[in-house]
């Protein structure tokens, strides 16, 4: 009889430490969703460029296109033409990549604000990605989908400050394999005997009376592009700032 007792309690004891060690990883694997993607530093910079392209653009709530950004809807999108894929919400976003501290961020991180609840727990409110960091002071701007629509700005003001969270990398820079991306977002690698690429001065585009809106196109990059205003657009082709573009649609320049 003692020796069954022993028998059980061993047997107990073994699959309490089983089932132990398997809920233990679970949520470790469950910490991060992806591998971190390795990508050249110049197409960090192209996905950084074509984000402050919507610089202007109005707060959407629940928005995930250029007809407006929610947040974690716009760090999505710009990520996604990069063939970078995210997850939908902030909370989802702080899953992917790995923790990384302000004295470590590099432009193309991103940056996370939390929010109190009514019973004192904290939640993911807000996500921004890192255009410039100085590692000398731990400073960094950001930019980001806010109430006051998509801009860029520093980590120093005190209402992020109360309310940052943490940073995560969601892509590691690979110096040795340049990327070239051109407007139609496709990629071209550069040969492999190539140290280096040397861009060629840029051409001055000729003056164009129309531009046809191709897909990620707004009125504030329309009008970027062109060195004119969203306001003169607007004039001309009879439209809101806030109006969605059509791909194929025409727009007037002068």
């Amino acid at each position: 009889m003692k020796r069954f007792y022993f028998c059980a309690l061993f047997w107990i004891l073994l699959n309490n430490s089983v089932f132990s060690q398997q809920d233990t990883s679970y949520v470790i694997q469950d910490t991060s969703y992806v591998v971190i993607d390795t990508v050249s530093k110049t197409k960090i910079d192209s996905l950084l460029n074509f984000a402050k392209t919507f610089i202007g653009l109005p707060y959407r709530y629940g928005g995930t296109t250029p007809a407006g950004f929610d947040c974690s809807g716009f760090v999505r999108y710009n990520f996604s033409q990069f063939g970078i894929h995210l997850n939908r919400t902030a909370t989802e976003q702080y899953r992917h990549g790995i923790p990384i501290s302000k004295h470590e961020t590099k432009p193309g991180d991103l940056v996370f604000f939390r929010e109190k609840r009514n019973n004192g727990t904290y939640y993911i409110s807000h996500v921004g990605i890192v255009v410039s960091a100085n590692h000398e002071d731990s400073t960094f701007r950001f930019i980001h989908s806010s109430r006051r629509g998509v801009i860029i700005d520093p980590n120093l003001m005190e209402y992020y400050q109360k309310r940052f969270y943490g940073l995560r990398r969601i892509v590691n820079f690979d110096e040795n394999e340049p990327v070239i991306l051109h407007e139609n977002l496709t990629e071209t690698h550069a040969p492999s005997n190539l140290d280096t690429i040397k861009n060629p001065p840029a051409t001055p585009e000729p003056k164009a009376t129309r531009h046809i809106v191709q897909k990620g196109d707004t009125l504030y990059s329309i009008a970027k592009r062109y060195g004119t205003s969203v306001k003169a657009l607007c004039k001309l082709n009879k439209l809101k700032e806030n109006s969605v573009l059509s791909i194929g649609q025409r727009i007037k320049l002068n």
